[in-house]
């Protein structure tokens, strides 16, 4: 059964709705000209049309398809509900999301990446604050700055949960690949990679994972441009890599052939490559477990954070071999 506010939402399009369901935070729609996907937004316009400028860019593509903003009857992006409510619809495809085990798709989406990247450079806008990602450098340090708070407060505790026994038996050996990540980053080319990154308007992707790129009857499907940012693109190479080698117990073959492939297509040079080998170098998923405890229910830890982190703690002496030895050159 449609509602009247999803009937006032497609009255405001050029399509005939046949049918609707849910989708992640959005509603999927099968029209007369094809599937469509409608989300609510948290943001205002300029974001949208940030995105609507990187999407240009990628739109005309013969190797994958992109959820392009569809305009209402009045050409426009946002559509509102009687309650003033802000919606967008996109062009959309049905498929199912790449197979983190499987190689030929991994580096298939590996080689979108780096597709992407060549064509997202020299997008349209004034390159402010709001279009670009933080310095790394602040990032870093805004973590550190966390993680010892969270630390202090945890060694404070007199009476200790089995997850804060935990946290403080691991701490020191994450505080050590913090501190030698922010250091190498400090003696790094980082601000030339950042600066080239601004003068040159490159794009990342901002979220960039195997949930946002499907594989559909009609070719690989690259969606959720919604964190896109004027940046370091190698930093989506990072969080790519990052999240399928944990699932793979950091595989020595996998992460060169990853690597190899976004290469062949997109050249890394040394500099960028040293900032992927730092990216990897900080404990990044160490930080999120903790600061999600920190702002959460102290009193009660589910047991599977707890196997969170125990497990990135058995994972931290692969990850070092992994990088010793596909950095070999940098380490």
């Amino acid at each position: 059964m449609v509602s009247d506010k999803e009937l006032l939402i497609w009255d405001q399009y050029d399509i005939n709705v046949i049918r609707t369901y849910k989708g992640r935070q959005s509603i999927i729609c099968e029209t007369d000209k094809g599937l469509r996907l409608v989300k609510e937004l948290g943001f205002q316009s300029p974001k949208i049309e940030f995105q609507n400028r990187v999407k240009k860019l990628l739109e005309d593509s013969k190797f994958y398809h992109i959820d392009c903003f569809v305009p209402n009857l009045n050409e426009e992006l946002i559509t509102r509900d009687k309650d003033e409510s802000l919606y967008v619809m996109k062009e959309w495809y049905d498929g199912r999301e790449i197979d983190v085990r499987n190689k030929s798709e991994i580096l298939l989406a590996v080689k979108l990446l780096a597709m992407i990247h060549c064509n997202m450079v020299n997008v349209e806008c004034d390159v402010t604050q709001s279009h670009r990602f933080e310095d790394l450098n602040v990032e870093f340090e805004k973590h550190n700055k966390e993680l010892k708070k969270i630390r202090n407060f945890v060694r404070d505790k007199n009476k200790k949960t089995d997850y804060e026994i935990c946290f403080i038996s691991v701490f020191e050996m994450f505080q050590e690949d913090t501190i030698a990540a922010t250091k190498r980053l400090e003696k790094s080319n980082y601000a030339k990679l950042l600066e080239d990154a601004i003068q040159k308007k490159c794009v990342c992707h901002g979220d960039y994972n195997h949930h946002n790129i499907l594989i559909t009857k009609n070719g690989p499907f690259i969606t959720n441009f919604d964190k896109c940012k004027i940046g370091v693109q190698v930093s989506d190479l990072y969080n790519f890599m990052r999240k399928i080698l944990e699932k793979n117990n950091w595989d020595i073959n996998l992460g060169k052939e990853m690597i190899d492939t976004y290469h062949e297509i997109k050249n890394l040079n040394s500099d960028e490559l040293e900032n992927l080998l730092i990216r990897f170098i900080y404990p990044e998923k160490f930080w999120k477990i903790a600061n999600h405890y920190y702002n959460s229910n102290k009193a009660w830890t589910p047991v599977k954070n707890i196997e969170k982190l125990q497990m990135l703690a058995a994972q931290n002496k692969i990850k070092w071999e992994f990088l010793n030895t596909v950095f070999t050159d940098y380490i």
